[in-house]
């Protein structure tokens, strides 16, 4: 069930009502230390009024203590109530927040529509152009003139790029082909040498280590307009490409 709260004092009764369940844990544990005080201070029966009396005080201060677990379960269930409250309160003011995005909601999606149409109709020039330079293209070599390269091409292909050798250099033991040794081993000074150096074969030096050799990418066409996009109108008909007539 919603709060009968206003709107937006949610929020301010759950703090007093939190403030209000620490009161009641506050005076439980008064009225639970004074219960054990005076039960620790019962008089031994050798005066019948003061036996009395503690008795009747003793009833009194069980009485408060039950009323302060009543008071502070009370008060749990009154701080669990107005969280409860709170969520509420932010999910309706989501939910009409969401519900004023309607329109604009609807108008985007008429948009979009319109957008489609106009896109799929330039998709379509866009594929007229292209059928004629191919068509164009199918008798340059007799009229010994040059393959046409369509625009679509020109404008989207990327082109060649050469990708830089990334070399670096290492210092280490390595032979005159810049091999490592296979095993190595700690002389007498503590240092790291190749466990079998016969004839010197490996030496301390700094060699040049290629990472990456020299790339060469070749220049890329995307795949076409034409047939990337699927256009659908309000309706959800296909628009684009457009659909073949049954023969």
């Amino acid at each position: 069930m919603f709060s009968k709260l206003k709107p937006g004092a949610a929020a301010a009764a759950h703090d007093n009502a939190v403030a209000k369940h620490v009161e009641a844990m506050q005076a439980l544990k008064a009225a639970e230390e004074a219960l054990d005080a005076h039960e620790d201070a019962r008089p031994d029966g050798s005066d019948l009024e003061k036996l009395v009396a503690w008795k009747r005080e003793l009833q009194d201060l069980e009485i408060r203590a039950d009323a302060a677990d009543e008071a502070l379960e009370f008060a749990k269930q009154r701080v669990d109530e107005l969280a409860a409250d709170i969520v509420l309160e932010k999910a309706a003011r989501r939910y009409d927040a969401a519900a004023a995005l309607i329109p604009a909601h609807a108008e985007l999606a008429s948009e979009i529509a319109r957008d489609a149409v106009l896109l799929a109709e330039k998709l379509g020039q866009l594929e007229n152009m292209r059928r004629s330079i191919e068509a164009a293209n199918q008798v340059a070599e007799q009229l010994k003139r040059p393959t046409l390269i369509d625009g679509e091409r020109q404008a989207r292909t990327e082109p060649e790029q050469t990708l830089p050798e990334l070399a670096q250099e290492v210092e280490g033991w390595f032979d005159q082909n810049g091999r490592h040794p296979l095993a190595m081993t700690t002389d007498a000074t503590g240092r790291q040498v190749p466990a079998n150096n016969n004839m010197n074969r490996f030496s301390w030096q700094k060699v040049r280590q290629v990472i990456r050799r020299e790339q060469r990418i070749p220049a890329r066409m995307p795949k076409r307009f034409a047939e990337t996009f699927r256009l659908f109108n309000l309706s959800g008909d296909a628009i684009w490409p457009p659909v073949k007539a049954a023969q």
